[in-house]
């Protein structure tokens, strides 16, 4: 693109926030971020004209709105990009902020339907795709007596409606016996058939049911059992032609993940989606003149280089040993290490590669504080459980 752009970006904390912000930075256009926590990754990078500290949405919604359109209007923003689960509060006021710049995300009533576990396994189904047995519960006995009911070897998989990073995820069979949870009404859960197979992530950049830019990657390394740390491209037709079609059939816009397994004879299940984006960001370079995906409704189909591999340097080692690959794959697991880029290092913008030990430490210790998981911390303040 030629024209310079004002590029407000939420979510920089993650490492695709920093990432888009380089991207983006490279391809001439101005960046700026806002964060509603003061140590995050992209405070020290030289690729942001200025960061910008905001309350914090699950504390003060409407002085995280308020701020939002504040920056907007004194900086001229032309458009903001929402990357992590902050992505449902600023959608939550979209018609609010659509009067100052656009905004690159979809309504919330749409974004809800695709973040509800159930939802969209129920509206994936309606499309006519083959989906997993998903059932709903939002109590605890009602789920007992259904278990009680299965052969003792069916394999499950039980989850929150609403959950990030597959934290409280539980992979069990009836033997096993139910874990102590908290169901409700209000924290209702989805009991979902298990499958056997490879599971692939999907990250899509859309305009109006457009795919303008798409990769694909399995599942090899993971912080926990769900947040991917290693990132490689794989063309799967069949999987991009279920994307599309699906999207096409919404008609969304905006950045969308979708997880899904394949089994051995070819079959493709959905499992979940993230109307937001995902570290498949990483495995696009300023080369692929990404910035035409978000500006550009009519841009051609962007795919990353067939080559290219990303990891999370940091997160790959310290989850060698906490989930044991570095024990039980030695050799692979340092064969990616030698030959994956490094999505935080950058020779250009070194400061948040250091800085990042700084947010790792400040983590661990909220962790600690809190009783909760390390990536439980990261987006305690923004997550989004369908509240309207």
């Amino acid at each position: 693109m030629n024209t310079k752009k004002k590029i407000l970006i939420t979510g920089s904390r993650a490492p695709v926030g920093l990432h888009l912000a380089r991207l983006l930075n490279d391809l001439d256009h101005s960046i700026y971020t806002a964060e509603s926590i003061s140590r995050h990754l992209s405070k020290k990078s030289n690729a942001i004209e200025k960061n910008f500290l905001i309350p914090k949405p699950n504390d003060d919604y409407e002085g995280f709105i308020s701020s939002l359109i504040k920056i907007i209007d004194e900086y001229n923003i032309d458009l903001i990009i929402p990357t992590s689960e902050e992505t449902f509060h600023i959608a939550k006021s979209k018609s609010k902020l659509e009067k100052y710049c656009t905004v690159f995300t979809d309504d919330i009533s749409k974004l809800e339907m695709l973040h509800n576990k159930w939802k969209f396994i129920q509206e994936f189904k309606k499309q006519g795709f083959l989906v997993p047995e998903t059932w709903f519960f939002s109590s605890y006995k009602e789920l007992s007596v259904f278990v009680n009911q299965l052969d003792d070897n069916y394999k499950f998989v039980l989850k929150p409606v609403y959950s990030r990073f597959a934290s409280n995820t539980h992979i069990l069979r009836k033997k096993d016996g139910l874990p102590s949870i908290e169901i409700s009404d209000k924290k209702t859960w989805v009991l979902q058939e298990f499958i056997e197979g490879i599971q692939y992530c999907t990250y899509s950049i859309v305009h109006k049911g457009k795919i303008v830019a798409y990769t694909a990657y399995p599942t090899l390394y993971t912080a926990g059992l769900g947040a991917n740390i290693y990132f490689k491209y794989e063309e799967n037709q069949a999987i991009f032609n279920i994307a599309d079609k699906f999207i096409k059939e919404i008609d969304f816009t905006g950045q969308i993940s979708f997880d899904f397994i394949q089994t051995k004879d070819g079959k493709i299940y959905p499992l979940e989606c993230n109307p937001r984006a995902i570290s498949g960001l990483h495995l696009f370079s300023k080369e692929s003149d990404i910035d035409k995906a978000f500006l550009d409704p009519n841009s051609e189909l962007i795919l990353p280089k067939q080559d290219n591999q990303s990891m999370l340097g940091s997160a790959m080692i310290i989850y060698g040993f906490l989930n044991g690959y570095i024990f039980k794959n030695f050799k692979d697991w340092i064969k990616v290490i030698k030959f994956s880029k490094d999505a935080i290092f950058s020779q250009k913008d070194i400061k948040p590669y250091f800085y990042q030990f700084v947010v790792i430490i400040d983590l661990f210790y909220r962790s600690l504080k809190h009783n909760k998981s390390l990536l439980e911390m990261t987006t305690e303040d923004i997550e989004w459980e369908g509240k309207e």
